[in-house]
């Protein structure tokens, strides 16, 4: 009886080291999983930043436009136009 509780105590204490590693591998992981995932808010958070800037230059641009009367300089005025929204430094995902 004594042998046999002895082997018992034994199995629970291997159990329960092996649970607490196991224990551990999963904090682990989820601590992982969560700080990528804190990274990748930070991220949009930053793009959408930029993206908001790009958007109020853009708009200010637009809004500022003096409207020409020949054709050529329509054309001329699109080109400046297209290259400030080509600048578009927001990241689509």
């Amino acid at each position: 009886m004594v042998l046999f509780l002895k082997h018992l105590v034994n199995s629970l204490n291997l159990a329960y080291i092996h649970w607490v590693d196991y224990d551990n591998v999963i904090v682990l992981q989820v601590r992982m999983k969560l700080q990528h995932c804190l990274q990748q808010w930070t991220d949009y958070n930053s793009n959408m930043a930029q993206c908001k800037k790009w958007m109020q230059s853009v708009e200010k641009t637009v809004k500022n436009l003096d409207l020409k009367s020949s054709v050529s300089k329509k054309q001329q005025q699109l080109q400046l136009v297209e290259v400030d929204f080509l600048e578009l430094p927001c990241i689509i995902i």
